[in-house]
């Protein structure tokens, strides 16, 4: 090959060829990563759509529930727990007579539930009383009733012995969960 051909395929072909392939290649690699961007994008903007409607959906269900809100964080808190359930198992206990109804313990501790390992650790309390049937049973469903977040771990009633001049006595001991928010 001859000089003056080796110059036009140097300066014509070769040098152009490597001018505007190198910025056309790295274009063209640019546009396919751009497209792939926006398909990447487009893709999370169509989930985000997706999980807005969904979380309107769930708050247009929840609207009739926001003014329970308070009362159920005021039950689930861990402030003065304890206070509040033995106001309402004396409230309870009080509209009964001695001979029907009498507290004797009421014990509160913290530890695990004895019911199962969901519940962790918390506060518990346990109680005995000395009572007839009803008048147990109506005060426990008002306490009960009272505090939502009590749940029953263990319940032992025994009967006991009748003096002369009583009627027979019931001997129950319950033991309680308290279920706070933590």
């Amino acid at each position: 090959m001859n000089r003056y051909l080796q110059s036009i395929l140097l300066f014509d072909v070769a040098f152009p060829a490597l001018l505007v392939g190198v910025p056309g290649a790295v274009l063209f690699w640019a546009f396919l990563s751009f497209q792939s961007f926006v398909a990447q994008r487009t893709a999370d903007y169509d989930e985000y759509q997706q999980r807005e409607r969904q979380a309107a959906v769930l708050k247009s269900q929840l609207a009739g529930l926001e003014p329970k809100v308070p009362l159920l964080k005021a039950l689930l808190s861990g402030n003065d727990v304890d206070a509040r359930v033995d106001h309402s198992i004396l409230a309870a206990v009080e509209k009964y007579s001695g001979d029907e109804i009498e507290r004797s313990l009421c014990d509160f501790e913290a530890g695990p539930s004895s019911i199962g390992k969901t519940f962790g650790d918390g506060r518990q309390v346990q109680l005995k009383f000395l009572s007839r049937w009803e008048p147990l049973n109506t005060a426990a469903l008002q306490w009960e009733t009272a505090n939502p977040n009590l749940v029953l771990q263990t319940l032992s009633i025994g009967k006991v012995a009748a003096g002369t001049n009583t009627a027979p006595v019931l001997e129950s001991a319950m033991s309680y969960y308290i279920v706070t928010e933590n």
